[in-house]
């Protein structure tokens, strides 16, 4: 099965970016996509109709998308470079500031664990926490950065879609 999001992408202003700058930042996305994807089975399929804004200096585009049940309101910056949909949660150590609540898991009735036979987390959970415990651990290196904390699954709403 694939998935299938089709996105209205638009820009406000002008971005400043050199040429290789972009080359950079594609070639990264492209082989991080690769390496995520080779040989994974997609797990489930729909599709997904949200609107794109071009709101940053640094050339990154932003959606409106909604996390958990009860559903939150967030903008989120758009990746094609990953597979991986993340944001802050409570309890968090070093949050950076943000303009919207920090998502907390507990308030949601549809959040859960990812289990440990599934083909989701031998693809994406780290090996440190094997059954019995089953943290579904993750760290993430991107071009500037990384990011690292434990993967859940979640319904996350785009306009009227619901997807886990």
């Amino acid at each position: 099965m694939a998935s299938v999001l089709s996105l209205a992408m638009s820009t406000r202003r002008a971005i400043s970016l050199k040429l290789s700058s972009y080359i950079y930042r594609a070639a990264a996305r492209t082989m991080h996509r690769l390496s995520r994807f080779k040989g994974m089975e997609l797990f489930s399929s729909a599709n997904i109709s949200s609107t794109v804004r071009g709101l940053s200096e640094e050339g990154e585009y932003y959606m409106d998308l909604a996390i958990g049940t009860p559903p939150l309101q967030y903008s989120a910056i758009v990746d094609t470079g990953s597979d991986l949909i993340w944001t802050q949660c409570t309890p968090c150590r070093k949050c950076v500031s943000q303009p919207t609540p920090i998502y907390n898991p507990s308030n949601s009735s549809t959040v859960s664990s990812i289990a440990c036979n599934s083909t989701l987390y031998q693809y994406l959970c780290s090996v440190e926490y094997p059954p019995p415990f089953c943290l579904c651990s993750y760290n993430y290196t991107y071009g500037t950065g990384w990011t690292s904390g434990t993967l859940k699954k979640e319904t996350f709403t785009f306009g009227t879609t619901k997807l886990v």
